[in-house]
């Protein structure tokens, strides 16, 4: 394992099998082991493993603490989430507590933070809303609707046989993008900015597109496009 913005390398094992997330101006990310274990990383080259989760798949989002704003009603403060064993969790820092009870978790579409308090999620082919106070106490999962089949979720969009839809926090709603039925990946929606400004990227038939409510906008004219990953920052494959 290497946190390369300090140049430095933790650790004499070599048993580090993903990272998630990255350490920024002393912030953390998250890292796992080939065993499942998840370990909290910091920018100050310092590695603790993190209590009440094993076998982790997946981790969105970050945990991350602006002490410079500490004092500041705008303070920013994400918790990421992460799915192990087909549980969800909300990782606070060094810890991690299981939302519900459900147990066949495949995709959760971000972190959460006090300023938008909810996410997507899939399990079992249906669509949740994970939401909480602005504490992360009470994390809960409504389901929304009854359709199933959903396959891709990011913050606020999930893809379900190839339709892309938007959801509307303030009405608890889904609106349909446009009419096509060959989206396959979205991916983005993390907070780049204080004035809490999101990437949504996709790709549909092939084509990429940025994404704004229910809005697409292509970017450029290249086909071909194959997967997207990323949050705040989106890496996509070209064939």
């Amino acid at each position: 394992l290497y946190i390369m913005s300090y140049s430095a390398y933790y650790g004499a094992d070599n048993d580090w099998s993903n990272v998630f997330g990255a350490p920024c101006n002393d912030l953390v990310g998250y890292a796992s082991k080939s065993n499942g274990n998840l370990y909290l990383v910091s920018g100050t080259s310092s590695v603790e493993q993190v209590t009440g989760i094993s076998g982790v798949t997946s981790v969105s989002g970050f945990f991350a603490y602006s002490v410079s704003m500490a004092t500041s009603a705008n303070a920013i403060s994400f918790r990421a989430m992460a799915i192990a064993d087909g549980k969800l969790y909300v990782l606070t820092a060094e810890n991690a507590t299981q939302i519900g009870e459900l147990t066949n978790w495949t995709k959760v579409g971000s972190g959460i933070n006090s300023n938008q308090p909810y996410t997507l999620a899939i399990c079992d082919g249906k669509l949740y809303k994970i939401t909480t106070f602005s504490d992360f106490t009470n994390m809960t999962a409504t389901q929304i609707g009854t359709m199933t089949d959903w396959s891709d979720v990011t913050r606020n969009y999930a893809i379900r046989n190839g339709e892309l839809y938007y959801f509307d926090k303030n009405s608890d709603t889904l609106s349909r993008v446009g009419t096509e039925s060959k989206w396959t990946a979205v991916a983005g929606g993390e907070i780049i900015n204080q004035n809490q400004t999101a990437n949504v990227y996709g790709i549909c038939d092939g084509k990429l597109y940025q994404i704004d409510g229910t809005i697409t906008t292509q970017i450029g004219t290249d086909t071909g496009w194959e997967s997207l990953s990323g949050q705040a920052f989106i890496t996509a494959i070209l064939k």
